[in-house]
């Protein structure tokens, strides 16, 4: 449901969840993404877990979603350290998540090949539509193209809900189709690729 954009019924899902197991940590975590989607990042760090370091895969995930409410909140130096921390030094299987965090901020930082260099390691299949349009981000901004009308072009028919019109968006910025409001395009592009994360 949340990555369809139906985020009310997604935080009343968990909310049922939780309700019934107020300890679940999957159930928290996944409505503290929705809480940061829905603009409210202090209830969602209630729900998240709090420990001088994550100890399991769950600490981790939602280590991942404070570096995010850092990112959203324009804090790139907290967010970049703990991006760095998991890709480091979390669990193998949720460095992905990592690794799309720390080139969020590179993305906001200008640097675009370090986004190149980390997005062909992404490899979980649900983040791979994500990773794909920081790739865009990145390929259009360096001026690539045609790397950038092959990735585009992978695109058609594959997103949906929060990431639907996104790649699209990144193009017509880049091509400077609306001058007027470049800036505000790019604000909007830069929530829109934390969204797209956070609904994976």
């Amino acid at each position: 449901m949340k990555s369809l954009n139906r985020l009310e019924d997604s935080l009343l899902a968990y909310g049922v969840v939780l309700r019934q197991a107020p300890w679940n940590q999957v159930a928290r975590n996944g409505k503290a993404s929705v809480l940061i989607l829905l603009e409210k990042p202090d209830e969602a760090m209630t729900m998240l877990s709090h420990h001088e370091r994550p100890r399991t895969n769950d600490d981790w995930i939602a280590q991942h979603m404070v570096g995010m409410v850092h990112v959203r909140a324009g804090r790139l130096a907290e967010a970049q350290a703990i991006f760095q921390d998991g890709l480091e030094n979390g669990p193998p299987l949720d460095r992905d998540y990592f690794r799309l965090g720390l080139a969020t901020v590179c993305l906001r930082q200008k640097s675009f090949r370090e986004v190149l260099n980390l997005m062909p390691l992404v490899r979980m299949p649900k983040l791979v539509g994500a990773s794909r349009v920081l790739t865009l981000h990145a390929q259009c901004a360096l001026g690539q193209k045609d790397a950038a009308r092959e990735t585009h072009r992978l695109f058609h028919g594959t997103m949906s809900g929060l990431c639907m019109g996104l790649p699209d968006a990144i193009v017509s910025y880049f091509e400077g189709r609306s001058p007027a409001n470049q800036e505000i395009l790019l604000q909007q592009i830069y929530r829109q690729e934390v969204d797209c994360q956070l609904a994976a």
